[in-house]
């Protein structure tokens, strides 16, 4: 079975996704926790649970979360990791993170960022510089 496709219903996932927008997380993860209690493990409602810490600035639980994750091969996924490693000092995982979120898409600029901050922080200068290059080589009209 691929648990990211799930059967949630519509009305209640738009209500999330709206608390979400709406910067209302306690509420969004009480909606999100009345569709899912039976199923806690599947990939979607977990990256959801992970971003929406992510949000509050809860970065252990965001870390959790994320972890739980069966299939964890996504940019996204690996850089909102850096960011919430990178927030609570660990430098050296988050820039792991964010070297395996340009592994899984060389064109996204914020990772290239965050890795030259994170290898900065890390005493690795000329890395730092490279991968800032990198990332201005990716950006138009420079």
């Amino acid at each position: 079975m691929n648990s990211n496709k799930l059967n949630l219903p519509k009305d209640k996932i738009d209500a999330v996704r709206l608390n979400i927008q709406q910067k209302k997380y306690d509420r969004a993860l009480e909606l999100l926790n009345t569709i899912s209690n039976k199923e806690n493990n599947l990939d979607i409602v977990n990256r959801i649970r992970a971003s929406i810490y992510l949000y509050k600035k809860d970065w252990e639980k965001s870390l959790l979360y994320y972890q739980k994750i069966d299939n964890k091969n996504s940019f996204d996924i690996s850089n909102n990791m850096g960011v919430a490693f990178y927030k609570l000092g660990k430098f050296a995982e988050a820039s792991t993170m964010f070297e395996q979120a340009i592994s899984f898409n060389n064109k996204y600029i914020p990772a290239y960022e965050n890795l030259s901050v994170t290898q900065k922080l890390l005493g690795n200068y000329e890395l730092s510089i490279n991968y800032i290059l990198q990332g201005l080589k990716l950006m138009p009209n420079n």
